[in-house]
């Protein structure tokens, strides 16, 4: 009986320590869109009720200054003036493997062209109950009332790859936006490595 709850233990934590990095890295069978041609796409639209989602293995991947990424689409109606994302990602941390999509966001206007966004806060969350998650806060502005595209996809500069590894409770291992994402970290004594797959809350204002 201890023999068979063993081997359904190594099998669980064996399940759930699936190597995301080596699964991106292998994944030939999605389809590649050039970043020009996402914005003719639809997205469920995004406002300030919190959208759950996912980057997975099945979506579909887009390019993003040079990086395949998978995507998710949304469409926000934006008044003039300045606008607010927030988005929550969250640590697999069940399992041998401890993993976090790191975010990389774009904002694309009705004409194609990319709305410049700032990020203007990070910080690290620790629930009382699960596990921590990271929570980024871009601002953008609009001219004139448009209904823009906001495409979610992971930064994946060096994946796989360790960058280095720092310490601490903080918001660590998340840089400011113009610097290089680190690709593992540690929190609490728990080494954390960027992922290319995630789930995650999206709200826009």
């Amino acid at each position: 009986m201890r023999v068979i709850a063993l081997v359904a233990v190594c099998v669980f934590f064996a399940g759930c320590s699936s190597n995301k990095v080596d699964d991106f890295k292998s994944n030939q069978n999605a389809k590649v869109y050039s970043f020009d041609s996402i914005g003719k796409l639809s997205g469920a639209p995004l406002a300030v009720d919190p959208i759950k989602g996912e980057l997975s293995e099945s979506d579909s991947l887009v390019v993003i200054d040079g990086q395949k990424t998978a995507f998710d689409i949304y469409s926000f109606k934006s008044a003039p003036g300045a606008h607010m994302l927030t988005m929550k990602t969250y640590c697999d941390c069940l399992g041998f493997n401890k993993d976090l999509l790191l975010p990389e966001v774009r904002v694309v206007d009705a004409s194609g062209k990319i709305i410049e966004t700032s990020l203007m806060s990070k910080r690290r969350v620790q629930p009382l109950l699960g596990a921590f998650y990271f929570e980024f806060t871009w601002v953008f502005d609009t001219v004139t009332a448009d209904t823009v595209k906001i495409v979610i996809g992971s930064n994946n500069q060096n994946l796989g790859d360790v960058a280095t590894t720092v310490s601490g409770t903080g918001a660590v291992g998340v840089p400011s936006a113009s610097a290089t994402y680190y690709t593992s970290f540690t929190i609490d004594g728990l080494k954390v490595r960027s992922a290319p797959y995630g789930k995650y809350e999206v709200f826009a204002e």
